[in-house]
């Protein structure tokens, strides 16, 4: 299994945005539609394999964790504004648990969710500084740890490296979130199918 946990900053919790203005109305949340997609979507298909996290660290709902399974997932489709519907929905909907087909949200934070997440694989923070991802070995099962448009806090970075085994960085320039989950997969598809 591959898993990528998405710590994000100023995209609210509460689904409050509007899917014309994800950006201003949801706080960046087109951040975290674009890295859902790029962890969970090939060409034509779904990666059945991998499963994304995103930290809703903002809102009168937070904290809130988004769970999106790739192998159970339905109606996540490659335009912004479809698979923005969906994680508005999950987010609207509130409570615990299944939202709609392989979509989850839960009531932890970035601690809580760690915990849990280090029992499901090895956390690996992604990280400017980290070793080059090119050369370090991964296990089967690895949480891959990043942040949105802004670095992690102090506070958060501690957390997370507290729970990670190691940290890697995809090169030396400051990339889109996105672009960093679809690097990792690449480097990782290349390995497994080669």
């Amino acid at each position: 299994m591959r898993a990528f946990l998405l710590i994000t900053h100023r995209a609210s919790a509460d689904g409050d945005f509007t899917l014309e203005d994800m950006p201003g109305s949801g706080g960046r949340v087109d951040i975290v539609v674009r890295c859902i997609t790029s962890a969970l979507l090939l060409s034509h298909g779904v990666r059945r394999d991998t499963v994304i996290y995103v930290l809703f660290q903002r809102g009168r709902n937070s904290p809130l964790l988004l769970e999106v399974r790739g192998a159970e997932v339905r109606y996540l489709r490659p335009d912004e504004r479809s698979a923005g519907a969906l994680i508005r929905h999950a987010l609207i909907r509130g409570g615990e648990g299944l939202t709609s087909p392989g979509i989850y949200v839960w009531r932890r934070n970035l601690e809580e969710t760690l915990s849990r997440l280090s029992e499901m694989g090895e956390i690996t923070l992604l990280a400017e500084d980290g070793e080059d991802v090119e050369t370090v070995d991964f296990p089967e099962n690895v949480v891959f740890v990043l942040s949105d448009h802004l670095n992690l806090t102090e506070e958060e970075e501690e957390i997370v490296r507290k729970y990670a085994k190691k940290a890697v960085s995809v090169g030396p320039l400051s990339l889109h979130s996105d672009h960093v989950i679809a690097i990792i997969h690449n480097v990782l598809d290349r390995r497994q199918y080669s």
